[in-house]
């Protein structure tokens, strides 16, 4: 093995470094990108304290129930659900009220970011407010009230089609 002990050390048995060593070698290389979460634990870190450290980031469910405004210049004003609005985080924000006022200028807008930093919950955000979604049970219900009235019309235009066939004013193909 290319592998050997230190003066001092033992040699595992099977003459390759053991799964331990080779955890102990990369948590000293890799000593800047993980903090142990323990520091009584000292240099000997095991698997279980190696842990990115993260925090909690400033928004989401504790965040209040409030939609975001969007305005434009004209006065028009829609707004992101709350219950979308309480999830993104401030850029995201920021991202939504630049494409909207891209959008109410009548302009294109290319929003470009690293992956992922929420270019897509972005794009939804604005299409909720665009459309006047609640992110409640009503948007449900305005769906069921569409779909019955499209599937009506199309029960009326299928009764004026057997009509006409019936005249003879059209011929199936």
């Amino acid at each position: 093995s290319n592998f050997s002990a230190s003066p001092g050390e033992q040699e595992p048995a099977s003459k390759e470094r053991s799964f331990r060593d080779t955890v102990d070698s990369s948590t000293e290389r890799d000593e800047h990108r993980y903090s142990p979460l323990e520091e009584e634990a000292g240099d000997d870190y095991g698997l279980d304290d190696l842990k990115p450290v993260l925090k909690n980031p400033k928004f989401g469910p504790d965040e209040p129930m409030q939609p975001l405004l969007l305005n434009d210049s004209q006065g028009m004003q829609v707004a992101v659900p709350a219950s979308l609005n309480r999830y993104l985080a401030p850029f995201q924000k920021e991202g939504v009220r630049f494409m909207y006022n891209c959008l109410a200028k009548k302009s294109g807008v290319i929003l470009g970011d690293e992956m992922g930093c929420g270019k897509t919950v972005q794009v939804i955000a604005l299409l909720c407010a665009l459309f006047e979604k609640t992110g409640t049970g009503r948007d449900l219900k305005q769906i069921r009230d569409r779909n019955r009235k499209v599937w009506d019309h199309i029960g009326s235009l299928q009764q004026l089609r057997d009509e006409a066939l019936r005249r003879g004013e059209i011929v199936e193909e």
